[in-house]
């Protein structure tokens, strides 16, 4: 099952249905043609990064701070928010990343990288891809705020239910780490935790 993503390929790129595809796993290869230059993935970041200029254009409109627009990102989503992360201007540059079950072939840091925060299932969709250990190692290397979670016994999709699993801890990892890394003030960080109890 290709969820989200099925949208970034094109049809040659999706098994057959009617086949036995269960053991049929796809290439790095064909992960860089699904978000490749001319991908819906590559359009889909053009997107992400025109809602950045957007937020950062009308900021004091919105009362808001224009050096502290994040980018989070399920899924195919993480796939936008990291097509926005590697590629963008001053005025598309986000201050924040977070990519959950989601994961980037690039190999290098981008020299204005923002701290990112990386969620990921145990088990996810292609056995294959690193689902972001690749980019917190670069972030990592390069001695930049990073922080990585993988969850014991989650599968893609956890996203945030009320059904008492541990891996629902995370939205307040989150809230450390953006306060740790100055991107929100720790008075609001309270009132965050608050809301999910």
């Amino acid at each position: 099952m290709f969820g989200g993503m099925v949208g970034a390929g094109s049809e040659s790129m999706i098994p057959d249905a009617s086949a036995d595809n269960s053991n049929e796993v796809l290439s790095m290869d064909d992960f860089r043609k699904l978000f490749g230059e001319n991908s819906a993935a590559k359009l889909a970041g053009d997107d992400g990064r025109k809602a950045i200029e957007i937020v950062r254009e009308r900021a004091s409109e919105w009362g808001i701070n224009p050096d502290k627009i994040g980018i989070i990102g399920f899924s195919a989503g993480s796939g936008v928010a990291l097509n926005v992360c590697f590629d963008h201007n001053d005025a598309s540059k986000p201050n924040l990343v977070v990519p959950v079950y989601g994961s980037a072939f690039e190999e290098n840091v981008p020299d204005d990288a923002a701290p990112l925060f990386v969620l990921a299932p145990e088990f996810d969709m292609n056995p294959q891809a690193s689902t972001g250990l690749n980019l917190y190692e670069m972030w990592h290397k390069a001695q930049l705020p990073a922080e990585l979670h993988y969850f014991h016994g989650t599968n893609h999709g956890f996203g945030i239910k009320d059904n008492g699993e541990p891996v629902n801890i995370w939205p307040y990892l989150l809230y450390n780490f953006i306060n740790k890394v100055d991107f929100i003030d720790s008075k609001y960080i309270f009132k965050l935790q608050e809301s999910l109890n």
